[in-house]
C-alpha cells in the first residue's frame, strides 16, 4: 500500500504506511481528563511495513514499548496475528474479527489530527505512573499482574482464534466456545 499515515510530530519525516492494532492494558493507558486511567484498549497505531526475508513483511511500530508490552499485536493489512504473548504465530484471522477490533480501537493518527498534539507515548510507560494507574484499577500496587484478566470481548475472540484450547480427549486444537 502506498499511503502515508498522519503523525503529528514526525521530525524524521518517516513514511508510516500501515497500522498495527495493539491491545494495551489499562495501566499503560494515559490519564483521561477526569484524572482516571482508561480501560484496556485496542490502539490503532502507525507503523512501517517493509519487505522482509522470505517475502514475509516486517513491521516497525511507531513506539517499540507499545509493541513490547502488548499481549496481542495484529497486522491490519493482512488480517494476521503478529504477536500473542511472547509467540509470533503469524496466524491469519477472519477479516470480520479484524473489523470488530478496528471498530473497538482508538485510532491514534485521528486522535493526533483532532487534538493537534502527539499521543503521549512516553507518559504511557513511566514507571511511577504505571504503578499509580495499576493501584487505582486493582486496589494496590502489589496486586499480581496475572490476576488482571482482560475483559475485552474482541481481545478474548482474537486470543481464542489465535491460540485455541486443545481438546482434552484427542489433543487437537479447537476453539472453546463460551
Amino acid at each position: 500500500m502506498n499511503r502515508t499515515i498522519f503523525v503529528f510530530n514526525n521530525p524524521g519525516n518517516l513514511q508510516f504506511n500501515t497500522h498495527l492494532l495493539i491491545f494495551v492494558r489499562s495501566w499503560y493507558m494515559p490519564w483521561t481528563e477526569s484524572d482516571e486511567p482508561m480501560d484496556d484498549t485496542w490502539l490503532r497505531v502507525p507503523a512501517i511495513r517493509a519487505a522482509g526475508q522470505s517475502g514475509i513483511p516486517h513491521y516497525t511500530c511507531i513506539n517499540s514499548n507499545i509493541e513490547m508490552m502488548a499481549p496481542i499485536v495484529l497486522g491490519e493489512d493482512e488480517n494476521m496475528v503478529l504477536k500473542i504473548g511472547r509467540n509470533k504465530p503469524r496466524k491469519p484471522i477472519p477479516s470480520g474479527l479484524i473489523q470488530a477490533v478496528r471498530l473497538d480501537s482508538l485510532d491514534v493518527p485521528s486522535w493526533e489530527q483532532e487534538h493537534q498534539k502527539s499521543w503521549p507515548y512516553q507518559e504511557m510507560f513511566l514507571t511511577e505512573l504505571v504503578k499509580q494507574r495499576y493501584a487505582i484499577k486493582h486496589g494496590n500496587v502489589d496486586a499480581p499482574y496475572m490476576n488482571a484478566v482482560p475483559t475485552s470481548r474482541t481481545y478474548n475472540m482474537v486470543h481464542r482464534t489465535a491460540m485455541p484450547t486443545p481438546c482434552r480427549s484427542c489433543g487437537k486444537g479447537r476453539v472453546r466456545v463460551r
